[in-house]
């Protein structure tokens, strides 16, 4: 596994590449400093990847978001439902939100952590070479009433984990 340092003084982070990365949760696990962890995804991407995130959450109280697939579902209510899953939790304000997915995910994810008690952890685990390409972007954008409007929330980006790709 390659480990990069992102140096952002206190707001520095890791990103780890590697094959089969997400399997390998001694890299990772150490993002999550909190006893809770929320893994949000989608519909296309959980099926593929969301045990082997699972299975590096053991020992936490943790939980599992699963969404449809798609832009038209980067919406307020579904950030709604990603803070209702974080209460249904019991999170605190050491807790971590995993994006496991592409942009849409990464996107609604980083905005919900943001908002949850003033901001939470967030650890990207990005599945697309679109959504690789994005996510280091401060910021989330939602769409709002049927028009985009960029709501920029800054959020603590605490690891990003890699998979390699083998072809671009």
């Amino acid at each position: 596994m390659i480990e990069l340092e992102v140096a952002l003084g206190e707001r520095s982070y890791p990103i780890h590449i590697g094959n089969d990365s997400l399997r390998q949760a001694a890299h990772w696990r150490t993002a999550i400093r909190g006893r809770h962890a929320l893994v949000l995804s989608n519909a296309t991407v959980a099926p593929l990847y969301l045990d082997r995130v699972i299975a590096g959450l053991d020992g936490l109280v943790h939980g599992t978001l699963i969404l449809e697939d798609g832009e038209q579902y980067k919406t307020f209510d579904n950030v709604a439902r990603v803070l209702d899953t974080l209460a249904g939790l019991g999170a605190s304000r050491d807790a971590t939100l995993i994006a496991l997915g592409g942009g849409v995910i990464g996107d609604l994810g980083g905005f919900a952590a943001a908002c949850w008690m003033r901001g939470i952890d967030f650890v990207q685990m990005p599945t697309t070479l679109l959504a690789l390409r994005i996510t280091p972007a401060p910021c989330a954008t939602i769409c709002f009433a049927a028009a985009w409007v960029q709501i920029n929330a800054p959020f603590r980006l605490m690891s990003m984990i890699l998979r390699q790709c083998s072809s671009v």
